[in-house]
């Protein structure tokens, strides 16, 4: 185990002002298994929820070093989302798939942080229902359809490659 917190909350943070920053929408990947996890069920598709958080989408957004909260409307159900740091497993923007790949396993090798407070917001995302086509995502705030590209083909960026060009 290392001696020093997870990288994760920071990465995420910055991503999120990155693609915000850049016209782009900030959706993050969220392993539903993890203990602590609050999101709507219904919204869940194999075991993954796929959440819109730029600020359009949700409100009183926190990402703190413990977790991920937020408010959203899912089927205009105001809903508090929470969602632990080491649950979330990508942060993206389906613009252009830019974004990041976090592992579950590799999280666990970080000291954990202190004890999450108890949340004070809600959470609002962007998810899939089962129900709904596999490759489709239904916006709640919008209604929109977004084709969701698979993890595999977001475009990682690599500081090395980065300071090389």
């Amino acid at each position: 185990m290392l001696d020093v917190t997870a990288p994760n909350p920071y990465l995420i943070r910055a991503f999120y002002e990155w693609l915000s920053d850049n016209s782009l929408t900030p959706y993050v990947i969220v392993n539903v298994s993890l203990k602590g996890v609050v999101v709507p069920k219904d919204y869940v598709n194999k075991g993954e929820i796929i959440l819109n958080i730029s600020a359009q989408s949700v409100r009183k957004l926190r990402i703190g070093n413990d977790a991920l909260e937020c408010i959203a409307q899912f089927d205009n159900v105001t809903t508090p989302l929470y969602v632990p740091i080491g649950a979330i497993t990508a942060i993206y923007a389906p613009e252009n798939n830019l974004g990041m790949n976090f592992s579950l396993e590799e999280y666990a090798n970080y000291r954990s942080v202190i004890t999450p407070a108890k949340s004070k917001t809600k959470l609002a995302v962007v998810a899939k229902k089962k129900e709904k086509d596999e490759n489709d995502i239904v916006s709640a705030a919008s209604k929109k359809k977004v084709i969701r590209k698979p993890k595999t083909h977001l475009t990682l960026i690599d500081s090395k490659e980065s300071e090389n060009t």
